[in-house]
């Protein structure tokens, strides 16, 4: 049985289209994917290599926390984008691990208020320093106008597609 060898065509001789199905490599919405996939995997393993029991998501949830303070079980949800159950869930992990206390809110019974406990907060500041070192290394020799457009880019996919299940609803 021969193996047949694809030859590509060098760099500058390829047409660059980012949503041609002929060259995969190059389609924007599979590399998302595959720099999410890397980057869940780096993630884990700075988490493991500090001895810190926490997913990527819920070092989301910690980090918008941080961020912004005390929010309501909802607006994590949808700071953090995604549905109100997976956010129950992480949120109840988090509770588990003591990184997160959950309260009924005071303003709205029907609601519950999310805050980092210290624990929470410790671990969170001691593992966003090593994540944004992981990205600044990702992403190295790239200029700051080239973050500018990427990031410009990934937030008009995001909000392209979020509009779409709002839509969809």
């Amino acid at each position: 049985m021969s193996q047949t060898t694809k030859t590509r065509k060098p760099e500058s001789e390829e047409a660059q289209s980012f949503f041609d199905f002929d060259d995969y490599d190059n389609v924007i919405g599979f590399l998302i994917s595959q720099a999410a996939d890397v980057l869940v995997k780096q993630l884990e393993a700075i988490f493991q290599a500090d001895d810190v029991s926490l997913t990527p998501r819920e070092f989301a949830m910690l980090n918008r926390l941080a961020q912004f303070g005390e929010l309501t079980q909802i607006e994590l949800s949808e700071l953090t984008y995604k549905d109100p159950p997976s956010t129950s869930r992480v949120v109840e992990s988090l509770r588990a691990k003591q990184l997160v206390r959950r309260k009924t809110s005071k303003s709205d019974r029907r609601s519950t208020d999310i805050s980092l406990t210290d624990k929470g907060r410790e671990i969170r500041d001691r593992v966003a320093p090593q994540i944004a070192d992981l990205l600044q290394r990702a992403t190295g020799g790239s200029t700051n106008k080239e973050m500018a457009a990427a990031v410009a880019v990934l937030k008009r996919v995001i909000a392209y597609c979020r509009d779409l299940e709002t839509a969809q609803d």
